[in-house]
């Protein structure tokens, strides 16, 4: 496999390595390298992969850098030297014993693993901080073609996902969010929209709700996209201390006696949808039917005094 410089502006078609092999000295100018997925690459010299600076102007009026990137789906174990003047896409394994180092100009973007030495950006230690590194990963059903999901979490202190996709193309994704991870809700406990961001912008999106979930249809331009969806609930009263199912169900309420234990007063107690709130002998909470109100109320049971029923005969 022979590497040359060219001075040719015509499109230079990737060298692509899918067979495992051995590199003592390599030199990549105005062109990709791309290692295939599952192929082992063993360096054990020297690998420049550089772009083209051009001063001058072709024929279609372009002008400027040309760029020679490696791209890696599989393994690549360094035990010499990688010099990058352009970008170092890694997809698959790299394990660095030798020595790595990407150019201040250059981009190195890792979204596989990485193992061994540093990798020296710009002479610094490169960090490898992604956007759920101070999250709590999840895992979530989703597809989308020629592309790949990088990173799903999900805020703990608060109802929000947080996920990140790699498009090659125009794009759909479609990913299936339960209902207990992100929620939106009043302070009545009715079902809100959740709000979708992508790359900081909000966006309408096609959402399909099922009885736990929530199946949301994005389309992507190419590249790199970070898409949060984020839950919201009213602020003021908590709605955990009343809410039962917030999970889109509406005005399903926790029981009575669940809310009075999470807090709230029994004057404030939320009843579901066809049952009335009375408050018995000992002024705790009761949700009945109104059939069942209307009875106590004759009966003398229960005062008919607004949004307070006072109950002085029996438990409910």
């Amino acid at each position: 496999m022979g590497f040359f410089p060219s001075e040719s502006f015509a499109t230079i078609l990737p060298e692509i390595i899918d067979s495992d092999m051995t590199i003592e000295e390599l030199f990549i100018i105005n062109h990709d390298l791309i290692i295939e997925k599952d192929v082992t690459v063993n360096i054990l010299g020297f690998l420049d992969v550089k772009g083209l600076e051009s001063n001058t102007t072709p024929p279609d009026g372009w002008a400027g850098p040309i760029d020679g990137n490696l791209i890696n789906h599989g393994i690549i174990e360094n035990k010499g030297t990688i010099t990058v003047n352009t970008e170092f896409v890694n997809y698959g394994t790299l394990n660095n014993l030798g020595t790595i180092s990407i150019a201040c100009d250059a981009v190195f973007r890792n979204e596989g693993t990485i193992y061994g030495n540093d990798i020296l950006v710009c002479d610094e230690q490169f960090v490898d901080a992604t956007i759920c590194s101070q999250y709590d990963d999840v895992r979530l059903e989703y597809s989308i073609n020629d592309g790949k999901v990088l990173e799903m979490c999900k805020d703990s202190l608060s109802p929000d996902v947080i996920v990140s996709v790699y498009s090659e193309i125009d794009n759909r994704l479609t990913i299936e969010i339960p209902k207990k991870l992100v929620y939106a809700v009043d302070q009545d406990c009715n079902s809100q929209e959740v709000i979708v961001l992508i790359d900081d912008e909000e966006h309408f999106v096609m959402v399909e709700n099922t009885p736990s979930s929530r199946i949301f249809t994005l389309d992507l331009f190419p590249g790199e996209h970070v898409i949060e969806f984020l839950g919201t609930f009213t602020l003021g009263d908590d709605v955990h201390q009343y809410c039962g199912e917030i999970y889109g169900y509406d005005s399903q309420f926790l029981s009575p006696k669940k809310q009075i234990e999470n807090g709230r007063f029994s004057t404030s107690v939320r009843c579901n949808d066809g049952l009335e709130l009375i408050l018995k002998y000992d002024d705790s909470p009761a949700c009945v039917t109104l059939e069942t109100k209307q009875k106590l109320i004759q009966r003398g049971w229960v005062e008919n005094s607004g949004t307070s029923m006072f109950c002085n005969h029996i438990g409910l």
